[in-house]
């Protein structure tokens, strides 16, 4: 998180539109959920900035964490 949050201060952004314009730079398909009108334009607000080659590289290099164990299909 810590790459992350050095990224959203540098260009001014929250996490989750660094995450957002990672994930649209490498093609990779994304449907983000947003609970508020708030959200939903924040969401949409990632495409006047690009992350350079070398950041989407960083990026590309963050070790999986996170995973809550629960199964999706057994909840």
């Amino acid at each position: 998180m810590i790459r992350i949050s050095k990224l959203a201060q540098k260009y001014g952004r929250s996490p989750a539109q660094i995450l957002l314009n990672y994930l649209i730079q490498r093609g990779i398909p994304v449907i983000p959920k947003a609970s508020s009108k708030e959200r939903m334009l924040e969401n949409m607000d990632i495409f006047d900035f690009a992350l350079s080659e070398e950041e989407v590289s960083y990026l590309s290099c963050v070790p999986e964490t996170g995973w809550s164990g629960e199964h999706p299909d057994y909840l």
